[in-house]
Formats: C-alpha cells, structure tokens, sequence
C-alpha cells in the first residue's frame, strides 16, 4: 500500500518537473522526503 502511494507521489512531482510547476533543481527523493514527513506531521 505504502509503495503505491509512494509511486503515485513520485509521478505527480515527475510530471510537476516536466511541466514547470514544481523546481528542479532538488532531488525527487528529498521531495518525496519532505511530502512525507509533512503529511506524517500533519497526521
């Protein structure tokens, strides 16, 4: 389950790079990082 929600994550930041709307100069993996520590905070 983590996996899929974590691949469908990844996807949507991917295709924000391509498209211009998220930055590109940080790494997937820290963006996938932060994305979860924020959402395990807010939880």
């Amino acid at each position: 389950m983590y996996e899929n929600a974590e691949a469908r994550v990844r996807g949507l930041l991917e295709r924000g790079r391509r498209e211009g709307v998220f930055r590109i100069d940080l790494p997937v993996e820290w963006m996938l990082a932060v994305t979860h520590a924020t959402l395990n905070t807010a939880a």
